[in-house]
């Protein structure tokens, strides 16, 4: 049987009765949590002294918490760990007197000097010092995850992570007073200085600095301790580790940031104020090419901006914040604020940004390796508001990308109608809405077939409808010919088809292979745009290149729909190509059987012979098309009747 609980006359028992006791059966932990606790709440240690007798082991590890280290943050251990997390000198004296391994660890591997360090207890900690505590010992706890590297902290360490900052420091100061290793490294390459200057304690990092610590030491991922520092936001940490000696603009092992953009990222003015005037490099570039005065323009840190823009030299002559800096992609300061403006910032402080660079003497027209320019970037993400601020200070607005020759305007008309009101901005700018491409497509050409393509796009006429009411020309064809009225056509876009009908487009244009609006969709199969076609007067019977009439097209792929409306309207359905190849042979050498009766229905010549001496017949039974072989057969007996 276990002891689970103690009578209260048990708690009375005298010395003289103790030293007669054996241990006779093994004790229940809770029950020896309360005996400890009421050694630390009472000072009284006779339960305890009871328990022992009774066969408790005062050095026993536990590694579950429901019992004595329920709302612990700390990992669950012995009866020495819970004393010492609850302050309790007396406790921790008693326990050690009575057995306890002073460096005893945890599961994880904590000591009591870890506990009473991360809880910020400096009594206790002072106490086991004097106990001979090993005060470099590191813990073995792993991070979470199956590859999780050993933390290995000290108690220098995990007194960082204690927020009672009064507390904290006395715990440092009773840690480093007892000649603790200030550079012990951690499973992350981190020292107690590194996570000092990460919880912005200025104390602690002037007592660190103070015992020797190493002010350039870098962590596994190659981060300095500065750079943890800036990230604190406090500059005074910042100004003690510049004083310390530590070196600015180095990059971590990512290359994503030096500490200047690091700051200039998180809008810490006074931290950019203090690495310029230690030295930092206005002007220093991450792995991709940019700097901090990019990052503070694209986070929207209007004060870090100003800052880093009238800074002229520093300590160190570095000189001033080059507005004129690009990136590895050749992208300019303006043109990554506005390419990062989008849902980012309120449009009064890009505003206030781009006038900033603007009074700096940046380049509102610069361009990108593609020869974009930064009205282009917020064309293409849509931005009216940002456009619009770029075209009230300047920007010119039919500047031509170097890649195939797009325009702002061009960039703006192919995303939908979300981009709607970057259209009609551009367009009031005095967007040329005629202007073409390098292959001669305009903004209403790419608009057509870049609105058509994909189908969540197809219902969306906002853009078309501003780029008409714009004075657009519905007519003007591309190099190879194409009008945006065949592109809609061709990909089905009906809606596309009834507003460029609307707005007079012309129906019979040809494209460069001598195709229809008309040939095209019925070619790909677009019912409701042949009917609209059809209806407004199109011409059914222009032939291709090859001869190849609409009617045949929708015959050689089987669109039976459409070729029922095509002979409904008078198309010849004896037309041949230049093969001398009719509908109803296409559609017989197919295997389209449905759109073969509709042929047969209309009359369609069934012994029409191409110039291959091949007719429908022939060809439907060279293929094994038994149903076409059945139909023609059929009409043939019927004419000869």
């Amino acid at each position: 049987m276990t002891v689970t609980a103690l009578s209260p006359h048990l708690c009375e028992l005298t010395p003289l009765i103790l030293r007669h006791v054996r241990r006779f059966r093994p004790v229940d932990f809770v029950c020896l949590k309360a005996a400890v606790e009421r050694l630390v709440e009472e000072g009284k240690a006779e339960d305890l002294l009871l328990l022992l007798r009774l066969g408790a082991d005062v050095n026993e590890v536990f590694e579950e918490t429901p019992s004595l280290f329920e709302g612990s943050s700390t990992p669950p251990g012995s009866v020495l760990h819970y004393a010492a997390e609850r302050g309790s000198v007396e406790g921790v004296r008693i326990l050690l007197n009575l057995g306890a391994f002073v460096d005893l660890k945890s599961g994880k591997g904590w000591t009591a000097l870890h506990v009473a360090s991360f809880h910020a207890r400096p009594k206790v900690v002072r106490f086991l010092l004097k106990q001979k505590a090993d005060k470099d010992m590191t813990t073995t706890e792993r991070k979470s995850g199956i590859f999780g590297t050993v933390k290995r902290k000290t108690a220098l360490m995990l007194a960082c992570e204690n927020k009672s900052k009064q507390a904290w420091l006395t715990v440092f100061e009773v840690l480093v007073e007892g000649k603790a290793d200030v550079n012990i490294v951690d499973g992350d390459g981190r020292t107690a200085l590194t996570y000092a200057s990460e919880c912005g304690s200025v104390e602690v990092v002037k007592l660190l600095l103070t015992h020797a610590a190493d002010v350039n030491s870098r962590d596994k991922e190659r981060q300095t301790v500065l750079l943890w520092g800036v990230r604190s936001g406090v500059p005074e940490v910042v100004r003690l580790l510049l004083e310390g000696g530590t070196k600015t603009d180095v990059l971590e092992r990512g290359g994503w940031e030096t500490e200047l953009i690091c700051a200039s990222a998180k809008g810490f003015t006074d931290v950019v104020k203090v690495l310029l005037g230690g030295g930092a490099n206005v002007n220093g570039l991450n792995r991709f090419g940019e700097t901090a005065l990019m990052h503070a323009c694209m986070k929207g840190n209007e004060e870090v901006v100003r800052v880093l823009l009238e800074h002229r030299g520093g300590k160190w002559g570095r000189g001033k914040a080059d507005v004129h800096a690009k990136d590895e992609e050749g992208k300019t300061t303006l043109m990554l604020v506005t390419r990062n403006r989008k849902d980012e910032m309120p449009v009064s402080v890009y505003a206030s940004i781009v006038k900033a660079l603007l009074k700096a003497k940046a380049n509102m027209n610069a361009a990108d390796g593609s020869g974009r320019t930064a009205l282009m970037f917020a064309s293409m993400l849509g931005d009216a508001e940002a456009a619009e601020v770029l075209i009230g200070l300047g920007a010119k607005v039919n500047c031509q990308d170097t890649d195939e020759g797009w325009s702002a305007l061009m960039h703006a008309c192919v995303k939908g109608d979300s981009h709607v009101g970057c259209v009609q901005t551009l367009l009031q700018g005095k967007a040329d809405v005629n202007q073409t491409n390098s292959e001669g497509y305009s903004a209403l050409s790419l608009a057509a077939f870049h609105l058509s393509f994909p189908i969540k796009l197809r219902g969306q006429t906002g853009v078309f409808e501003a780029l008409i009411e714009g004075k657009a020309d519905v007519n003007l064809a591309s190099q190879n010919r194409a009008t945006p009225l065949m592109h809609v056509a061709g990909w089905g876009n009906t809606k596309g088809v009834q507003l460029f009908i609307k707005a007079r487009a012309e129906l019979n244009a040809v494209e460069c292979s001598h195709k229809t609006a008309l040939c095209l969709a019925s070619m790909n199969g677009n019912d409701a745009a042949v009917s609209m076609l059809l209806e407004a007067g199109a011409k059914v019977d222009i032939p291709d290149e090859e001869g190849i009439t609409a009617l045949i097209w929708a015959s050689f792929q089987g669109h039976t729909r459409i070729v029922r409306a095509l002979i409904k309207a008078k198309a010849d359905i004896e037309a041949v190509n230049k093969e001398g190849k009719t509908a109803l042979i296409y559609a017989s050498s197919n295997r389209k059987d449905q759109t073969v009766e509709a042929l047969v229905e209309a009359k369609a010549n069934v012994e029409a012979v191409d110039k291959e001496k091949g007719t429908a017949l022939t060809y439907a039974t060279e293929k094994g098309h038994s149903k076409v072989v059945e139909l023609i057969q059929n009409e043939l007996k019927r004419l000869t009747d």
